[in-house]
């Protein structure tokens, strides 16, 4: 069955890109904010950060057909306990709309509060688009924010981003992702409540006692944490990490550490990397020098005087 998601405005590419990554999708269509494609509602559930929510598409259609092919759906096939429909134009009366479910369905019963069958209808660029909603992803990014953790530090990457970079990996639940420069756990936190294996190392032991007081706090139990230099990391399928920078750091220091790692990435990288780039180093430079490929790019804006670009390497 096809899949619809509704996704979010505020970076619609990482919104494609996380989805199209869990999914392995190969073709799929976008209107406006929506995604279609064919796959598996599992393999997303759960995970999605740039998402609002994800939907079974029952029928597409020109929006002038639409009441037509409401009114003689076969709603008892997708009916459940009850329902509620919420029709995204003031165009149709959901009331009037919904008396279409009622009349076709046995024992109809309408719960607005908490409905296990939520019919949903949306109408981009005049086409009529009707799902049964699947999930809607709970947003408490904000609650895992840096300063709602146990050992706080201001360089720590917003939760919304870091989930978002460990699903751009492709890792799938069970497998294990590795933050070579985890600093204080923010994307090891992200990838633990999502199932999979959280691996980091820092070479500040400060960083790595942070990182183990967070991931309890969390109840993350999967995972481990070690002082290591980043440089001597060993082969690993997934490596999902934001490079360190900052003003106490000499700019030429940050640049050969950097090609320094991304040296070592071409001989150890299993299958995928994720990185996150400060925007004043030539990231393309690096990556191309050091024989990696780009397989996708986001902006992602911080503040007026800084900017990230998250890359996906192979």
């Amino acid at each position: 069955m096809k899949l619809f998601f509704a996704l979010s405005k505020d970076n619609l590419k990482m919104a494609k890109a996380e989805v199209l990554s869990l999914t392995n999708a190969k073709k799929y269509s976008l209107t406006e904010n929506f995604l279609i494609l064919d796959g598996d509602a599992e393999s997303v559930k759960g995970r999605l950060a740039y998402t609002h929510k994800y939907h079974h598409l029952l029928f597409k259609c020109g929006k002038g057909d639409f009441e037509k092919k409401f009114s003689s759906y076969p709603w008892q096939k997708v009916y459940k306990n009850n329902f509620c429909l919420r029709m995204h134009s003031p165009d149709y009366s959901e009331k009037g709309m919904a008396g279409y479910i009622w009349d076709a369905v046995r024992k109809p019963k309408v719960d607005l509060e908490n409905p296990e069958t939520m019919i949903e209808c949306f109408f981009p660029e005049n086409r009529a688009f009707c799902c049964r909603m699947i999930e809607k992803p709970e947003k408490k990014f904000d609650e895992r924010k840096t300063q709602n953790r146990p050992s706080p530090h201001p360089t720590s990457l917003h939760p919304k981003l870091a989930r978002a970079m460990v699903n751009l990996s492709g890792a799938r639940k069970g497998e294990e992702i590795f933050d070579p420069m985890c600093g204080s756990g923010g994307i090891l936190i992200e990838a633990g409540l999502i199932g999979l294996k959280a691996k980091g190392a820092d070479i500040d032991g400060e960083m790595v006692e942070r990182a183990k007081a967070n991931l309890n706090f969390f109840g993350i139990r999967k995972c481990s944490v070690k002082e290591k230099d980043a440089l001597k990391m060993g082969k690993e399928k997934y490596v999902v990490t934001d490079l360190p920078y900052g003003k106490n750091t000499k700019k030429v220091d940050v640049l050969k550490l950097y090609d320094s790692f991304l040296n070592l990435l071409k001989r150890s990288l299993g299958k995928r990397a994720v990185i996150g780039f400060p925007d004043f180093v030539d990231y393309k430079k690096l990556i191309k020098k050091n024989r990696l490929k780009i397989l996708n790019e986001f902006d992602y804006y911080l503040h007026k005087s800084l900017s990230k670009k998250i890359v996906v390497i192979f």
